[in-house]
């Protein structure tokens, strides 16, 4: 063994098998990936668990936040607008085309009896909102794009990484939401296809995911809240 790596550390050591061990890698994304879609933990600790195991894992590799996605983007204003903008058309795009067509075929509409309590109730359409720009829009967003995204297109490698890559985050992303209903996870699986695609296509920068993710949110929240979304159902 070269004396440099005899004086390496255990986390160094740990750190560089995560890195170049294809096995352990998807072992470690499998992990991360199963706490926050298929519930390993109770839901409400689902996204600070996660992040937590991200942080270890980012720690042991000496991955840098900003290698996450997490830095600050060239223009606060543009930012800001294209993030609106697609979440705006992307709800327009679900309430007016995806709802009617599943509607249509059969399939019914998403579960949200969840969220019954929000109709009018301004504390509960509050806290949904803090949560919309928390746990959803922050946290989900650095576990499934800047880190699951990230990582696994570098486990797969090759020309289609980022496409297999964003396919397969997305569906994850779906099935996390099967509380939903069959529906709800079509809709949350295209929203993760959005987010996924507006960050590969923002040079990886997660801000552009993050405003996206969290707008969408507030509107189907305040639709929520307001009953417009229960007349689309």
């Amino acid at each position: 063994m070269p004396e440099t790596h005899a004086k390496d550390s255990t986390r160094d050591v740990v750190g560089r098998i995560l890195l170049n061990n294809k096995v352990a890698m998807a072992v470690a994304l499998l992990l991360v990936a199963s706490i926050i879609t298929f519930n390993l933990v109770p839901s409400i600790f689902g996204v600070p668990t996660t992040l937590l195991l991200i942080w270890f894992l980012a720690w042991l590799m000496r991955t840098k936040w900003t290698d996450l996605g997490i830095r600050r983007p060239p223009h606060w204003g543009k930012t800001i607008a294209i993030g609106v903008g697609v979440a705006v058309v992307s709800q327009a795009f679900t309430g007016l085309v995806l709802l009617p067509l599943f509607q249509r075929l059969g399939l019914g509409s998403p579960d949200y009896s969840g969220f019954e309590n929000i109709k009018g109730n301004v504390g509960a359409m509050l806290m949904f909102l803090m949560v919309s720009w928390t746990t959803a829009g922050i946290g989900e967003e650095i576990i499934y794009r800047g880190f699951l995204m990230e990582q696994l297109a570098r486990l797969i490698g090759g020309k289609a990484k980022w496409v297999l890559s964003l396919v397969l985050v997305s569906a994850l992303f779906g099935l996390g939401h099967a509380y939903q209903g069959a529906v709800g996870v079509y809709l949350t699986t295209y929203s993760a296809l959005v987010y996924g695609v507006l960050y590969i296509s923002r040079g990886r920068n997660l801000w552009y995911s993050i405003i996206a993710h969290g707008t969408a949110d507030t509107i189907a929240f305040l639709a929520l809240y307001t009953g417009l979304m229960q007349s689309l159902l």
